[in-house]
Formats: structure tokens, C-alpha cells, sequence
């Protein structure tokens, strides 16, 4: 940075210590703006880790000591503003682009329900595997696809679950995937998109699977109420609620009218928040 001396800084995301713990040394010699991800410090279970309690001191402090906050939902921009009355609030939109292709609309699908996301608990995926337990009592054959990467420990622990959970067969683990491209490409295979996240924003999977038009079933925290707001396009289950993600879901998949309507609608509404 004392190289290029830049016009202004811009750290993306306060919670990831490992490099927004760095910023401090240049408040009041370069402008910074601090673009929101989500909010750590919301997740209470991660608060009994002693990597996430630093994580989320540095987070705090961040918001506390700079002034400009790049926020994309009303709820980021409410949230800024307890913790630092005299935050400056910048608007902006999501940036994602997806190459709607004929190859991803038409797409057979293959799968009941894909959840593609950090594999991680905070994101929802015990939540995601215990729902499908649930959903297998009335239909033996729902099948899941999974995306993405995780430790080695953490997926023998996943394993581990599916197999006390009876699960194991309606799962497949297609891990990370080499390019977005075939991250959608896959997603694209299956009817509706589980993410079970503990607390976020709006999340990116949230928006890319309406701009894939496939319908949503998510936990209603952070900001995903929003994408609600003048009409119901995803499903929204109250948090840890796994009674009410099955029968979220078993209503979608056992009305494909309802699933085509919200695909549609979904893909309009995300339009919107780009």
C-alpha cells in the first residue's frame, strides 16, 4: 500500500481477521471503505471458540474505528449503525454475473434438493443433513447434492452423521467444484436450493440459485427477509426449525406449479438486487 499509494483502500469483509486485522495502521492516512459480507459477532456458537472470539474483537473494533460501510441490504445498514451511530452508509449491489445459458435452463434434474455453499455448520449443513433424515420418513428415495469444500476431519464427522442418520445413500458429495461455471452447471441438476445458514445476509447462494431460477427454502435471519418483502419468492423456516424445512420443502417438491412459479419470480426478484 506505501508503494501504490492508493486514492482509497477497500477491505472487503471485517471478519477474517487474517488480513482485515491489518487495516488499522492506515486509518486517518488513506480513505477506507469497509464492504459488509455478514456479521460474525451474530453467530453466538462460534463465540466458544477462541479463534472466532479473536475474529470477531478485530470485526468489532473495525466497525467501531472506520466511518464509510459499503452495505447491499436495509438490515447491514441497521446493524452498522448500533454499533457506529456516525457510520456513512454506501449502497451498492451484488455483482453477480451468471451466463444464463440454454445449457443451464434446461438442465435435467437429477437431484430433490442441492445445497452449495462453505461446508460448515454456521452455513447450515448438519442442519441441511438432518433435514433430510426428516424428509426420508415419507420419501425413501430423496436424494441431495452437496457442493463444496471442507476439512478432512470435518467430512469424516459429516459422514459420520449421515451414516447414524440413515442417509448415506441419499447424499452425494461432489465437493469443490473447479469454476462457478460448474458449480451452476451443477446446481442447475436439482428442483429446489436448501441453505439452512445460521446467520448471513442475503447470501450469494441465495441469489445465484433465483438467478438459476431454482425455488429457495432458507432460514429467515440477517437480511433474507428482505428478499421478501413485497411478495413470498423463497420459503423461509424460523431458525433451527428442521420440522419446519421439511415441510417447507415437501410442499415444493410435491407441487411442481408452485416450484415453476417461484423459480420465475425469484429470477425477477434477484435481477432487482444486482
Amino acid at each position: 500500500i506505501n508503494k501504490i499509494q492508493p486514492d482509497i483502500i477497500h477491505l472487503h469483509g471485517a471478519e477474517n481477521a487474517y488480513y482485515s486485522s491489518t487495516i488499522y495502521q492506515f486509518h486517518n492516512k488513506y480513505p477506507v471503505l469497509v464492504t459488509l459480507q455478514g456479521f460474525l459477532f451474530k453467530i453466538r456458537n462460534l463465540k466458544e471458540n477462541y479463534q472466532s472470539r479473536i475474529r470477531i474483537k478485530h470485526e468489532l473494533k473495525i466497525y467501531r474505528t472506520f466511518r464509510h460501510f459499503g452495505i447491499r441490504t436495509v438490515t447491514m445498514g441497521n446493524v452498522i449503525k448500533e454499533i457506529n451511530p456516525k457510520a456513512v452508509l454506501h449502497w451498492h449491489g451484488y455483482g453477480i454475473k451468471i451466463n444464463i445459458t440454454d445449457d443451464l435452463r434446461i438442465r435435467e434434474k437429477k437431484f430433490d434438493l442441492v445445497y452449495f455453499a462453505r461446508i460448515d455448520k454456521s452455513k447450515g449443513i448438519e442442519d441441511f443433513l438432518m433435514t433430510i433424515h426428516s424428509l426420508k420418513k415419507n420419501k425413501k428415495d430423496i436424494s441431495a447434492l452437496v457442493i463444496g469444500s471442507t476439512s478432512s476431519n470435518y467430512m469424516k464427522k459429516l459422514l459420520n452423521i449421515c451414516l447414524s442418520l440413515d442417509i448415506t445413500d441419499n447424499i452425494t458429495w461432489a465437493g469443490f467444484l473447479p469454476s462457478q461455471t460448474d458449480v451452476h452447471k451443477a446446481a442447475s441438476e436439482a428442483k429446489i436450493s436448501v441453505l439452512p445458514v445460521q446467520y448471513d445476509m442475503i447470501p450469494g447462494t441465495i441469489i445465484e440459485s433465483m438467478l438459476l431460477r431454482i425455488p429457495v427454502v432458507a432460514y429467515n435471519v440477517g437480511s433474507i427477509h428482505e428478499i421478501n418483502d413485497k411478495e413470498e419468492i423463497i420459503s423461509l423456516v424460523e431458525k433451527n426449525n428442521i420440522d419446519g424445512l421439511t415441510k417447507s420443502i415437501e410442499q415444493l417438491l410435491d407441487n411442481v406449479m408452485l416450484q415453476m412459479e417461484r423459480a420465475e419470480k425469484g429470477y425477477k426478484r434477484a435481477e432487482e438486487l444486482l
